[in-house]
């Protein structure tokens, strides 16, 4: 292990474009240097990577005076459905299931969250502060939720996970 370790080591070092030399010792070690001994051997190495950068353009370099934050996109670092928890029965005899939903950092103005309920989108909602919303006519067995939000032109900012949970109701109810 030493050897390789000491091998890659010499692969790192020969980036400077000097020679290296390997010998091996009376005791039958490998060893290598940047001095030539007698009974050293120049050690070929091929030739360090290198890559070509295009040039930068003013097409490419963009506009150095423009403000970063201004032209930034909202920033969301997390969303997800908070409750009901995932895999979980919901006792709703009446259909309606409430979710919590949790976003960082808040809501931007003109945001809104969409609700894809088994594969479905429904409407597009500006969810009350405490992040709550009623989902209502859920029939009884399994149902999937995911939360979107988006911004004024309709386009997708960040997606929460997928929720699936058991709506629980009376027979024939």
């Amino acid at each position: 292990m030493q050897r390789l370790i000491v091998f890659l080591l010499v692969f790192v070092c020969a980036s400077a474009n000097s020679e290296i030399f390997r010998r091996i010792g009376p005791d039958g070690q490998v060893y290598f240097s940047d001095q030539p001994g007698p009974d050293a051997e120049l050690v070929e190495l091929p030739p360090s990577l290198s890559i070509s950068l295009p040039p930068v353009t003013e097409e490419t370099a963009g506009d150095v005076n423009a403000d970063p934050q201004q032209d930034a996109p909202a920033f969301y670092t997390g969303f997800s459905i908070t409750s009901p928890a995932n895999d979980r029965g919901v006792r709703a005899n009446n259909g309606a299931v409430t979710l919590q939903l949790s976003v960082q950092p808040e809501l931007k103005p003109g945001h809104l969250i969409v609700l894809n309920v088994d594969g479905e989108d429904g409407e597009m909602t500006r969810s009350s502060i405490d992040m709550t919303v009623e989902v209502t006519g859920l029939s009884r067995g399994q149902h999937t939720v995911i939360a979107k939000v988006v911004d004024d032109k309709g386009s997708e900012l960040i997606q929460s996970d997928p929720v699936t949970f058991f709506v629980l109701r009376i027979a024939g109810g």
